[in-house]
């Protein structure tokens, strides 16, 4: 489900007085910096939302920005009838499935004097394809002509495909690939068309283009695993396999996303800035918002799980499950002294004991401290929250525990809190953990156990760069320039363009030939 981002500009009628102008002001500002709930809250105190209706949209963007889509819907039926308006009204109920007032709401828009814009137009013509309104999506942007920009090009192509016109779709998406500056998604979608199409051996070339782009496309690298592992080769059937690996589980997780973000929209908590308190409410779907920013913020979405904390403080405040959620997200931004704030005021002293929300909020005060570069610190909460946590503790919080423990002149604590790690660990997960304890066990003077952890961490999962740079290291600093030179021709073929690696390979070049 897409996230909604709105742009909204005021611009007061000429000779009009606004007494409410200050008020406005401030909930512009606070508009655009997110903060949705302060927002809402001047929102009504500028005055009921009928008396002033070029108001509407800045109810209906705090409204979003709280997740509650249903509520900026209502508001936005009081808007008066311009295209902007209309068209977050209908992105709003497609999204929300609410398919034949969005059909209607369509039709208000087409009949307007005034055209929407061509990008907002686009847009929204992306959200009703998406939400699986492909011939409402075709009527919005008509029939393709020769003057379409490659991004509308690329759409065209996008609706054939969605009516399994593959034949039709391929010219549009060749089209839009081949552009001097090519929209993202386009040597994606080009590769499907050419694969769907039976195309197999053109299809590889551009699907590998897409899986190079700045934006990580999970679909692409699933596509191209596809492809590879029906290769004779067995090399490119174990690259395949690799590309595989983890799509089911990303795929379900965002499926699981938008499935409690549509249910948690069902309940239509916010309504004019009144919190609505009903028992069985809270209790239904708190437990929804705890797991849909555990999945955020797992995936490394940080400014999506920010609002989606901030909507679920607006429900539930003074939670301290949404203020730590909020620290992760700063934490994952890089936003390292905001999360160091919230966090602190949730550890006790020294000597207190920790437990649920003392002792999460330890757990990630102790990753700030580490990413700060203080390991000391970061090893002092790590040694409590081990001692709070018991068995419970996860491999993921023993192997950050290690790192702070390694980092801060502890090898030996580690070292046994890696060997922790690996018992409860298995598959590519490994690989981690084996290349970061075969580098505590180097501090310890011990390089052939390191030696091997590096192997084993590049038998779990051949691409970990970190276990093939350390081995490369370890041979070149022995005298056992082939075997690193080897070792790093392994990982260019999983990362062709790595400088360090490309380094690496001169210098075993360079020793061979002393």
């Amino acid at each position: 489900m897409t996230a909604l981002v709105l742009s909204v500009l005021f611009v007061a009628a000429p000779g009009v007085i606004q007494p409410d102008a200050a008020l406005l002001a401030e909930a512009r500002r606070l508009l655009r910096q997110q903060d949705y709930a302060s927002a809402l809250e001047v929102l009504d105190a500028a005055g009921p939302k009928g008396a002033q209706p070029e108001f509407l949209r800045y109810w209906a963007e705090a409204y979003v920005g709280l997740l509650d889509y249903p509520a900026a819907v209502a508001v936005l039926e009081d808007a008066p009838p311009e295209p902007e308006s209309l068209a977050l009204r209908i992105r709003l109920l497609a999204m929300l499935s609410r398919d034949d007032e969005a059909r209607e709401v369509l039709a208000e828009l087409l009949a307007l004097e005034r055209r929407l814009p061509d990008l907002p137009r686009l847009e929204l013509a992306m959200q009703l394809r998406e939400s699986g309104l492909v011939s409402e999506s075709r009527r919005l942007v008509g029939a393709p002509t020769a003057a379409d920009s490659p991004a509308l090009t690329l759409e065209h192509g996008r609706l054939r495909l969605a009516e399994d016109d593959y034949e039709g779709a391929l010219p549009l998406l060749a089209s839009a690939a081949s552009a001097e500056e090519p929209p993202a998604g386009a040597a994606y979608e080009f590769g499907r068309c050419l694969a769907l199409l039976g195309r197999r051996e053109e299809a590889i070339p551009w699907l590998r283009k897409a899986i190079l782009e700045p934006v990580d496309d999970s679909l692409a690298r699933f596509r191209l695993g596809q492809l590879l592992v029906q290769d004779s080769d067995p090399d490119l059937v174990a690259e395949g396999r690799r590309l595989l690996s983890g799509h089911e589980e990303s795929r379900l997780r965002a499926r699981r996303r938008d499935l409690l973000l549509t249910r948690l929209n069902e309940h239509s908590v916010v309504r004019g800035s009144v919190i609505d308190r009903t028992p069985g409410l809270v209790t239904s779907s708190r437990d929804g918002w705890v797991e849909l920013l555990g999945l955020l913020l797992d995936r490394g979405d940080p400014v999506e799980a920010a609002r989606v904390a901030q909507a679920a403080s607006a429900r539930y405040p003074g939670d301290p499950a949404f203020d730590i959620a909020r620290a992760r997200a700063h934490l994952q931004l890089g936003h390292l002294g905001a999360a160091a704030e919230i966090l602190t005021a949730f550890v006790p002293p020294i000597g207190e004991p920790l437990d649920g929300a003392s002792l999460s909020a330890a757990r990630w005060l102790a990753d700030v401290k580490l990413r700060e570069g203080n390991p000391a610190a970061a090893s002092v909460l790590f040694d409590r929250v081990l001692e709070s946590g018991g068995e419970g503790i996860s491999p993921v919080i023993r192997a950050a525990a290690a790192t702070a423990f390694a980092m801060s002149g502890n090898p030996a604590r580690a070292l046994t809190l890696f060997g922790q790690v690996l018992d409860r660990t298995a598959g590519p997960a490994r690989a981690g953990p084996l290349a970061d304890s075969g580098l505590v066990l180097e501090m310890l003077g011990r390089p052939s156990e390191a030696e091997t952890r590096y192997r084993q961490s590049l038998q779990a999962d051949p691409a970990h760069m970190a276990a093939s740079l350390s081995l490369a290291e370890l041979l070149l600093r022995t005298g056992r320039n082939g075997e690193a030179a080897a070792v790093v021709r392994a990982a260019l073929e999983h990362a062709p363009d790595d400088a360090t690696l490309r380094e690496l390979l001169s210098r075993a070049a360079l020793s061979d030939a002393d």
